[in-house]
């Protein structure tokens, strides 16, 4: 009887599609509920990461537009400055640009905002000035904050003109006892024989002499009939161009192959001196992604470095140039100046800023480089050695020998300039108001030669391209053709902080 109820109820099936209902329903919900709380967790952090790319590119157009507004102010605080307003053209861009607050379009219903800070500049003294800009993107509640720098520089405004009219043109006395000058020569001197022209000296030109000067200025046959200036020409050097105090010095860098490495960059030295140099490694370029200073650069057994500016003008500051048998050239666009504090030397065939093999010698390559010279010794030229820029020495005698050249503009103000030997010098100009410049020996310059006194012997050789209303590097330009991207020389990468 038992087993006939119990089979009864095996038989019987009624309510068994419940019981499977009620299974079906328990695994559905033990599977589904962790489902939907990844999904919901998915879906946050899908909302979060949304919001924090948002943030990061409402923080990074932050930064562009307020550069783009420096931009929009800065020559207008420039043009409104005077001449010697140095600090007040500083304080009004810091005081005008200080802080900004953007408001964008919402993202997904969330209002979008960047706040901008352009901080007081690091240094806070000196030319140029390094001013920093902290950007924080804001969406809905998450934030991101990026950091970049624009370094702007004072052009200083005068009236100081630098003439370039002549081929030569001397504070006191030209003496041509041995050469050919082809163009123009003058002299401040009134006084009787400021001007000898002997022996095989020859001046293809006409002559200027002072205001009150008259025929006896000049000494020697075959020559124009000299003309007296208007008026005294006033020549005197230009200021010393600054930089930036409290430059980073360069991160180490190490360069390897398997088996050997080399440090290019170690304790603020950069060291050209490793076979690992050698064009087929591929490991001769160095990246200047901002302004660096260095303790010392030296350059030897003929290796060469590449630098790449990323476009933009880079400013080196280094105590110490050695240039003993090696070469430094500049890739692509940008500008470097290099401004060597002490010591400057360079030996064997060392060159800077050369063009690549086969490449012609253009106004553009030259003008990517700029030395600034402020050491005591001699900078010395020797045994084809060629600079492919402008150098400014602040006070320290020049002299250029033995095949060497320059292909830029020279400035001086030291006591001396002795350009012999074979010397080969394209030049916009040699300014050296201070010093008695000789050039003899075969050297040739083509360009403007202006000094207290000069002398041509020796065969050397003179003539010009005369460059009326060219501005002159190291010289203040025409403050009326002062470009925003004169005053604005440099900025940095955006990046997170």
């Amino acid at each position: 009887m038992i087993w006939s109820k119990f089979k009864t109820l095996l038989e019987d099936h009624r309510g068994s599609a419940l019981i499977v209902v009620l299974l079906v329903l328990v695994v559905v919900s033990v599977l589904g509920i962790p489902l939907m709380s990844l999904s919901f967790t998915n879906n946050t952090l899908t909302k979060m990461d949304r919001d924090l790319q948002a943030a990061y590119y409402i923080s990074e157009a932050g930064i562009v537009e307020h550069i783009e507004m420096i931009k929009s102010e800065v020559l207008s605080i420039y043009n409104s400055s005077e001449g010697d307003q140095e600090e007040r053209f500083f304080t009004e861009i810091y005081e005008q640009l200080g802080e900004s607050m953007i408001t964008f379009e919402d993202s997904f219903g969330n209002t979008t905002f960047s706040e901008v800070v352009f901080t007081d500049p690091i240094p806070n003294s000196g030319n140029p000035r390094v001013y920093q800009i902290a950007s924080i993107g804001s969406v809905n509640g998450r934030e991101r904050r990026l950091l970049s720098s624009v370094t702007i520089e004072w052009i200083p405004k005068s009236t100081q003109s630098i003439f370039t009219d002549m081929v030569i043109f001397s504070n006191s006395s030209i003496a041509v006892p041995n050469g050919t000058i082809t163009g123009p020569i003058g002299t401040n001197s009134s006084q009787a024989g400021s001007i000898t022209i002997s022996g095989g000296g020859t001046v293809n030109g006409e002559i200027f002499v002072g205001p009150s000067g008259g025929a006896d200025v000049v000494n020697g046959v075959n020559h124009a009939t000299p003309q007296p200036l208007s008026e005294v020409r006033e020549l005197l050097m230009p200021p010393t161009p600054g930089y930036p105090d409290n430059l980073p010095l360069y991160p180490n860098k190490k360069i390897n192959i398997p088996w050997n490495e080399h440090d290019l960059v170690k304790d603020g030295n950069l060291n050209i001196t490793s076979h690992l140099l050698q064009p087929q490694h591929g490991l001769n370029t160095l990246v200047l992604d901002g302004n660096y200073q260095f303790n010392r650069i030296t350059a030897t057994s003929n290796y060469t470095l590449n630098i790449d500016l990323g476009g933009g003008h880079r400013t080196i500051v280094v105590n110490e140039l050695n240039m003993n048998n090696g070469h430094i050239n500049i890739m692509g666009a940008g500008k470097l100046t290099i401004h060597v504090l002490d010591k400057i030397s360079f030996g064997s065939s060392s060159s800077m800023n050369n063009p690549s093999p086969g490449g012609s010698i253009t106004q553009s390559k030259i003008d990517q480089l700029e030395i600034v010279y402020r050491g005591n010794n001699p900078f010395s030229l020797a045994g084809g050695q060629k600079i492919y820029g402008s150098i400014f020495v602040e006070s320290a005698n020049i002299s250029f020998g033995a095949g060497s050249g320059v292909f830029g503009t020279i400035i001086s103000g030291g006591n001396n300039v002795v350009l012999d030997g074979g010397t080969n010098a394209i030049v916009r100009t040699i300014y050296a108001p201070n010093a008695n410049i000789k050039i003899e020996g075969g050297a040739t310059v083509k360009g403007s030669v202006i000094g207290n006194s000069i002398q041509l012997d020796g065969g050397a050789y003179l003539n010009h391209d005369l460059m009326e209303g060219v501005d002159i590097p190291f010289f203040p330009p025409n403050t009326d053709d002062v470009e925003v991207d004169n005053l604005i020389i440099g900025k940095t990468p955006i990046r997170e902080r």
